[in-house]
């Protein structure tokens, strides 16, 4: 047996007779005076927003500027932050220079009191004595240059 397509084609027949129907009469206006009349007021015109949609919007645009003026603070601080920083840097520098200088100044000066130091003991100790006066000398003649060292000795020195 063949299968009949013929009841499914009326139907599909009858939906698209109901749409055109539909169609037509939405669009059945005759002439143009009749096409402005069925019109009250023609133009554009934005929806109305409800009380709740309108209160949604100001909190938003006021977060919206609230965030945007807590991102321009923030890089502003930043960049007071790291100029701070590289100031911070340059005296860090300047602190460990003056700290290496500092520390070769105090092995002078320590050097310096230590040969003080041992000056001031020799003195106090009498280690090395001074002369109490000075004695000047003609210089000799001497025709023999091949003395005996105990002799040449005894006739140089000098009593105190």
């Amino acid at each position: 047996m063949k299968p009949s397509f013929t009841k499914y084609k009326n139907k599909i027949a009858q939906k698209i007779k109901k749409a055109e129907n539909k169609t037509s009469a939405d669009t059945n206006v005759s002439n143009p005076i009749e096409q402005e009349n069925s019109q009250i007021i023609s133009g554009y015109f934005l929806n109305e927003k409800s009380y709740k949609e309108m209160i949604v919007q100001r909190v938003n645009n006021f977060l919206y500027g609230t965030l945007g003026f807590l991102v321009l603070f923030c890089l502003v601080c930043y960049y007071f932050v790291s100029c701070k920083e590289v100031q911070l840097n340059q005296i860090s520098r300047e602190t460990l220079e003056l700290n290496y200088e500092n520390d070769e100044l105090q092995n002078k000066v320590d050097s310096l009191q230590s040969y003080y130091n041992i000056d001031k003991a020799v003195s106090k100790t009498n280690i090395l004595e001074r002369a109490r006066h000075v004695v000047e000398v003609d210089a000799i003649a001497l025709p023999d240059l091949n003395l005996n060292k105990k002799q040449s000795k005894k006739s140089l020195v000098v009593s105190y």
